[in-house]
């Protein structure tokens, strides 16, 4: 929702990725709920963006991408 109704208004362009990181890192960030009833994130500070993305398991895929085409937004599907 946030990268296709927010991101492309923005941009002209939204991401939807997936990643796993250390649970027991992430515990010490505050969860919020943005966007919409469903929608929860974890909030980290821009200035630990470093040491987040060292606790990144794995690869990061994306897995959608929400274009502006026309003036209409377009869905691209990339996990089937």
């Amino acid at each position: 929702m946030i990268a296709r109704d927010w991101n492309v208004q923005a941009s002209g362009v939204g991401y939807v990725t997936r990643f796993d990181v250390e649970t027991s890192y992430l515990d010490q960030f505050e969860v919020h709920q943005v966007g919409g009833r469903t929608i929860f994130e974890y909030w980290i500070p821009a200035e630990r963006l470093d040491v987040f993305n060292d606790h990144i398991v794995g690869q990061i895929e994306e897995v959608a991408r929400f274009d502006l085409v026309d003036g209409e937004v377009a869905e691209v599907r990339l996990d089937a």
